[in-house]
């Protein structure tokens, strides 16, 4: 049995939280044996050909700025799963599937193959004479789905997408 949580429409930060430290423990299991599924969206620059396909990339923090992450031989283990939703004149739509949890890990490895997401100071790159599509990243947590600590229903919390990155596309 599972059952699916839809959050109302708004700006604010959403949180997951536990109750108490029994529950806590089950879910941090969850994360650790990678049970627990996210979905994001993403508006990235640039055309992405391929309609889906996997980003594998070891992660570690960058040996020059100490702020960002990169891709490097010496990193972990990190694995990003995607699909084209749409694909514009020069963005793309995706939708991404997180396999492990790394900092920054979505959007490194966006920018590692080109197409760094609309609005990512860090790891973008903009677009000059031109008005920004968004006011900020544009990256949002669609959905995480994992088992109550408790009862053991597989739960799906999902938050529509904002009104500032629906204007953006």
């Amino acid at each position: 049995m599972s059952r699916s949580v839809s959050l109302p429409s708004c700006s604010s930060t959403r949180w997951i939280v536990a109750r108490n430290a029994a529950a806590l423990e089950a879910i941090g299991r969850q994360f650790q044996r990678r049970e627990v599924e996210k979905r994001y969206l993403a508006l990235t620059w640039g055309r992405v050909r391929q309609t889906h396909g996997v980003i594998e990339g070891r992660i570690a923090r960058d040996r020059v700025d100490r702020k960002r992450m990169s891709v490097q031989a010496r990193g972990r283990e990190s694995v990003t799963r995607f699909e084209v939703v749409e694909r514009f004149a020069e963005n793309s739509l995706l939708r991404l599937y997180p396999e492990t949890g790394r900092t920054h890990q979505i959007r490194v490895h966006l920018a590692a193959i080109g197409h760094p997401i609309v609005a990512d100071a860090q790891y973008g790159r903009g677009r000059r004479g031109r008005p920004p599509l968004i006011d900020r990243q544009a990256l949002h947590a669609e959905s995480i789905s994992f088992c109550h600590p408790v009862t053991g229903e597989r739960l799906q919390v999902s938050a529509p997408l904002p009104g500032d990155f629906a204007g953006a596309l």
